[in-house]
């Protein structure tokens, strides 16, 4: 990849906080994040982490809603249009 200078692993898991499922958690999840940035004394594992948590900030509070309103992810799918 052009310009690539540090790729970051990351793991998560989720676990159900209601539901019949609560207290389960699901299984881990490995995702891969490339960047132009050096790790460097000012970009360290706190930078990259940080990074990491605002994309999925945006992930689970604007395009979560998008998904529940307009059923574009079968994970969602709670609204009245017939399945497929």
């Amino acid at each position: 990849m052009f310009g690539m200078h540090t790729l970051v692993q990351t793991r998560r898991q989720w676990e159900y906080l209601s539901g019949p499922d609560k207290g389960k958690q699901t299984k881990v999840e490995t995702s891969w994040h490339a960047s132009t940035i050096e790790i460097d004394e000012r970009h360290g594992v706190d930078f990259f982490a940080n990074a990491v948590r605002s994309e999925w900030a945006i992930e689970t509070g604007y395009h979560g809603k998008r998904d529940f309103a307009y059923c574009e992810d079968v994970r969602t799918r709670r609204c009245n249009a017939p399945p497929n």
